[in-house]
């Protein structure tokens, strides 16, 4: 059995990072998800995401810092 895809949402609007994460995971895929670019480095110390799809305007840190 292959290891499904994960991949990291990072979205500061709540409602559409659940819904795309929610999207990933109906699809098969591994979705973390973060609300802010701080968030989403914190989470990359503990993982490897294959992908990582990231909003440009965040509060914090924004998607061109991450």
């Amino acid at each position: 059995m292959t290891e499904s895809a994960t991949i990291l949402v990072c979205e500061d609007e709540r409602h559409l990072r659940k819904d795309i994460c929610e999207e990933l995971t109906e699809a098969g895929y591994r979705a973390l998800c973060a609300g802010d670019g701080l968030q989403a480095l914190e989470m990359l110390k503990d993982t490897q995401p294959d992908l990582i799809l990231c909003d440009i305007a965040m509060p914090r840190m924004d998607g061109r810092a991450l």
